[in-house]
């Protein structure tokens, strides 16, 4: 890897990091807390490929990478939020809406349900 791809990869890799906190706070019960780390998460996903582009440190392997981290910040997290939070008290129902967050998410911030 070249060292232009370190800075986008790096932060690509501490969204990664803000999402699975995020479920560990919501597991925790720190729903209000699991929810801003969610959008920590998300404001940083919003920059990572920005700066990927101006330092040239775009890669293939940065890609897949992305995508993955997306599904676990954007898709899981959420979900597990969801589901402690709100969800949880309507059985399987619940499961069921927080699955459907997963399922929709693609890493590419579009719904990939049924597509």
């Amino acid at each position: 890897m070249n060292w232009r791809a370190v800075i986008p990869c790096g932060i690509t890799l501490t969204i990664l990091y803000l999402g699975f906190m995020g479920m560990l706070q919501a597991i925790g019960g720190e729903h209000a807390m699991a929810a801003k780390l969610v959008l920590l998460a998300a404001i940083l996903d919003g920059i990572d490929g920005e700066i990927a582009r101006r330092v040239r440190g775009q890669t293939a392997f940065g890609a897949k990478l992305d995508t993955y981290v997306d599904t676990v910040s954007f898709g899981v997290a959420p979900a597990l939020l969801a589901y402690l939070a709100f969800w949880s008290r309507y059985g399987h129902l619940g499961e069921l809406f927080a699955f459907v967050i997963v399922a929709g998410d693609s890493g590419t911030g579009k719904s990939s349900l049924c597509r």
